[in-house]
């Protein structure tokens, strides 16, 4: 099977380092040359042999032979005779055993040395059963190293040819290669020239053994990719790059696979480990919303939350031409979670406490933090979404942007019930053009209706806006009718999903409500912690006392080895084990018969009926139009609907009887603002 190579997921990434080929060339090069001058795209560091001995009486280097290597960092000079080299007959003979003078005058007179001379002497100390000469490196040894040196040498011009290769090939050019570091090790086998070349000496045979065991790993993987009928897209020295880096061999060839080069395997397999998430085939970056086919001009900020800045991209299909307007979330390598959702595991491992009544709590303060892998968790609810047919959560995938990593999500419609900072709506042409005539008038209807600002974009796109000191002073209502049937059935699904995805964080911001009373789930990402497991507590979701009877069945058909499959690309294994325990929970609960049963309702009247009321939380004020402090306990224990419902209750008397303006809180109709704005526009018209 052969894999095409694009290259374009970390096209931006830049590895320390390295630099690009030249123009037209999408593969990178090494700033280090090769010793081959091969021209390699990566080679491993050179065998480090090169340095100058100081000994006295040397003959002149320049007209000496030498080992060398690229890392320039000296040279070791061979006479050309053999015989009778310019040299002391004391190296020819066995070797120096001092960089600096005799040893017998050394020894003669050991009380006056200096601590240096003592140190160098007791290097030099001998081994038991090794002869001081049978230590040394004598020039015929020399010879034999420089000829192996030159071996490998010569064998590194063939790692670096590409594209194609079959799998037969690579893996005799690997054996090879590890003939030739076998030669190599055996000619440093015991090998030592005095103290400065001794540890160069050294240092290559760890090289050496370093090198051999990538080989042995690449040949593994090669012979996995044979069995997988994988062709080999990268050179032999890009396969050892990333192997040297303990990139997995599974991960290397799923990058092959879908057409990567070294650099985009190796940077996207650490990001992802930095965030937590696993790389696998259901987890790699989508191929259509990637920077390739992204209108970055367009790009502009949608809004800021506590953790993120999410940003609204258009991507464009190359197939088709379709335009997608996607919304960006990248993820921060420390993402600031609350000690209450650390709690449940997410970005942690919590600590127990065991309470007095013999119960174990999970307590996040202090605990130790991991990786919070929120881009999987947010892939993660839009996959049970579509395994429950609830159809609530917009499509989400795994992306990049730029040198971000992170998920887009499909721009859900409407708005959230409590907006933070800002509201948008489209108004009709004549009244954008009166409204850019007439800025003023704009100006003093936000001002009259409790905003801070107002404006009015091209497209006739408005926007108000809310700003203040503390997060009370920044929240807009949008004006929502709970007694509306389809929302109803929409929340109660949307309360079925979060229950079994372990949402900790569905407040009345992280979810909208379209012109058509339909759900959109959004910030999906804080859930399936792993010891989230009861419900109504510790920010976890109650179970429904309603259900439709699709959802119903649909819950009772589903199997946990399919809930399984679904969630294991994505999530730790005790994540997906506590998500399958919240379904048996679930079953069982939907299993009830009498009157602990969940009530299944099957027709839009029902969802309105004295009984349905009662499930969802649905609470009367008191005389003087306030809730109780017992009714807003009951709605907030029955579900969203009921909580929801009851905080704009009690949010409308605030607005009515608490005239301080840090109390009082817009109420967005976009029906409303249209009629109020063409009644302003009726007036100055008149007036003029």
């Amino acid at each position: 099977m052969s894999v095409r190579k694009t290259g374009k997921f970390l096209s931006n990434f830049k590895l320390p380092g390295f630099k690009k080929d030249a123009p037209g060339s999408n593969h990178p090069t090494p700033s280090v040359s090769s010793g081959s001058g091969s021209g390699s795209d990566y080679v491993l560091p050179e065998l480090s042999f090169r340095r100058k001995l100081n000994i006295p009486g040397s003959p002149n280097r320049s007209s000496a032979s030498e080992i060398t290597d690229s890392s320039s960092r000296g040279t070791v000079s061979v006479g050309k005779s053999s015989k009778h080299p310019k040299i002391p007959s004391s190296f020819l003979k066995g070797g120096v055993s001092s960089v600096r003078g005799n040893p017998q005058q050394e020894e003669a007179s050991p009380k006056q040395e200096t601590r240096p001379k003592l140190q160098r002497r007791n290097a030099f100390r001998e081994k038991p059963g090794i002869t001081r000469r049978a230590r040394f490196m004598n020039i015929g040894q020399l010879g034999d190293v420089k000829s192996s040196v030159d071996r490998y040498e010569k064998s590194k011009q063939d790692l670096d040819r590409r594209g194609s290769l079959s799998t037969g090939e690579l893996k005799s050019r690997i054996e090879k290669r590890l003939s030739d570091m076998d030669a190599i090790e055996l000619s440093l086998q015991g090998r030592f020239i005095g103290l400065g070349v001794g540890g160069q000496i050294a240092d290559c045979k760890n090289q050496v053994l370093a090198e051999k065991v990538s080989l042995s790993r690449v040949h593994r993987m090669v012979s996995e990719a044979e069995l997988q009928g994988v062709t080999i897209d990268l050179s032999l020295s890009d396969l050892m790059f990333l192997v040297a880096r303990d990139v997995s061999s599974e991960s290397i060839l799923l990058g092959m696979v879908h057409g990567m080069d070294a650099y985009t395997i190796l940077l996207l397999t650490q990001r992802y480990a930095e965030l937590g998430i696993p790389f696998n085939e259901q987890t790699l970056p989508s191929q259509l919303f990637c920077d390739a086919n992204a209108d970055m001009e367009a790009k502009r900020e949608l809004g800021s939350g506590a953790m993120n800045t999410v940003w609204l991209i258009p991507y464009t299909d190359p197939d088709t031409g379709t335009i997608y307007q996607m919304v960006f979330k990248p993820e921060s390598d420390n993402p600031n979670i609350p000690p209450d959702f650390l709690a449940h595991g997410i970005g942690c491992t919590p600590r127990m406490k065991k309470l007095s009544d013999g119960t174990v709590a999970y307590i996040g303060e202090g605990a130790t933090r991991t990786p919070a892998n929120l881009p999987g968790r947010m892939v993660a609810t839009y996959r049970v979404d579509q395994l429950l047919n609830t159809q609530l959560v917009p499509p989400t995938f795994l992306s990049k942007s730029g040198k971000d990593v992170g998920t887009v999500m499909g721009l859900a419609p409407g708005a959230s019930p409590r907006a933070t900072g800002k509201v948008h709506m489209t108004l009709e042409p004549e009244l954008a053009r009166w409204l850019r005539g007439d800025p003023d008038a704009l100006k003093a209807y936000a001002a009259a209706q409790g905003y801070s600002g107002a404006s009015l974009d091209d497209d006739g796109r408005l926007m108000l806006t809310r700003e203040g000191p503390g997060t009370y002073d920044n929240f807009i209502l949008l004006q929502t009718d709970f007694d509306d049937a389809r929302l109803r059935e929409g929340l109660i699904r949307l309360q079925w999903l979060d229950a079994l995805c372990g949402q900790l964080d569905r407040n009345p911001q992280n979810y909208f409500i379209d012109e058509h009373m339909r759900v959109f789930a959004i910030d999906n990402d804080l859930s399936f912690g792993p010891v989230t497991t009861r419900f109504g507590v510790d920010r976890c979701p109650p179970l429904p006392k309603l259900v439709t009877p699709e959802l119903r069945k649909t819950f009772l058909r589903l199997d946990e080895s399919e809930l399984r499959a679904v969630l294991s690309p994505l999530l730790s294994k005790a994540e997906v084990e506590a998500a399958v325990e919240r379904l048996h929970l679930i079953q069982a609960e939907l299993a009830k018969t009498g009157p602990e049963a969940v009530m299944v309702v099957t027709t839009p009247d029902e969802w309105v009926s004295d009984e349905a009321n009662e499930r969802l939380g649905v609470v009367s004020p008191e005389p003087d139009g306030r809730l109780s402090n017992a009714n807003t306990e009951k709605a907030n224990r029955a579900g969203y609907l009921g909580r929801d419902r009851a905080y704009v209750q009690e949010t409308r008397w605030m607005n009515d009887h608490v005239p301080s303006p840090h109390m009082q809180m817009p109420i967005f109709n976009p029906a409303q603002v249209r009629q109020e704005l063409r009644r302003e526009q009726d007036m100055a018209i008149k007036n003029a």
